[in-house]
């Protein structure tokens, strides 16, 4: 399921607000209680709720600085958690029956004008990468194989496998999708072809 994207702005403003005004409500309580242990001498277990109380504050208070200055900390898990994009995507990936590289180029490829050494090479890569790789069909969307996942970085692996140059129009004109990575690796083994010719 597709997130609206047109909402997604007002959704992270109303968790900032609701970030805000819960800072600013301990903000209140950790202060007030720090004042009514100081004037009547708190006990030990009141001062260690105070010192974890201000310990949080010490983190979250330029967090709500930045927001209100309009620099709003991105805080992700991504590394260790994968997005529930992703998660979602590789479920359905883990669903599909593994392709071989015949089969992929006769379903998807055949009456193309791409030769199969260029799937085979692209699809080696990307295996090398994510072992369930071989069930991506043409139109998957390659950064949902990792969050973390640079098409600048699969551009360099192209460029490791089939020995080309990919210049900045390269970079700029990858949209993410494995047909698109086919493709202008395609362009790229083909103008090579011609120029050593």
């Amino acid at each position: 399921m597709k997130r609206d994207p047109e909402s997604e702005p007002a959704r992270s403003k109303q968790s900032w607000r609701l970030f805000l005004v819960v800072e600013g409500v301990v903000l209140l309580l950790v202060v007030a209680a720090t004042w009514v242990s100081v004037t009547t001498g708190g006990t030990r277990g009141v001062a260690l709720v105070l010192a974890l109380g201000w310990m949080w504050l010490i983190i979250t208070i330029p967090i709500c600085c930045c927001y209100l200055l309009g620099h709003p900390v991105v805080i992700s898990l991504s590394p260790l958690i994968p997005s529930a994009e992703s998660r979602t995507f590789l479920c359905t990936l883990r669903n599909r029956t593994p392709m071989t590289h015949d089969q992929f180029y006769e379903m998807f490829y055949a009456t193309s004008d791409i030769p199969k050494p260029v799937i085979v090479g692209v699809r080696n890569c990307l295996i090398r990468f994510h072992p369930i790789a071989d069930r991506l069909v043409p139109a998957d969307d390659l950064t949902l194989l990792d969050d973390e996942l640079d098409l600048a970085e699969v551009l360099r692996w192209m460029n490791q496998e089939f020995r080309v140059q990919f210049s900045q129009k390269d970079y700029a004109s990858v949209d993410g999708t494995l047909d698109n990575l086919i493709r202008v690796t395609h362009r790229k083994v083909q103008a090579m072809v011609v120029s050593d010719q």
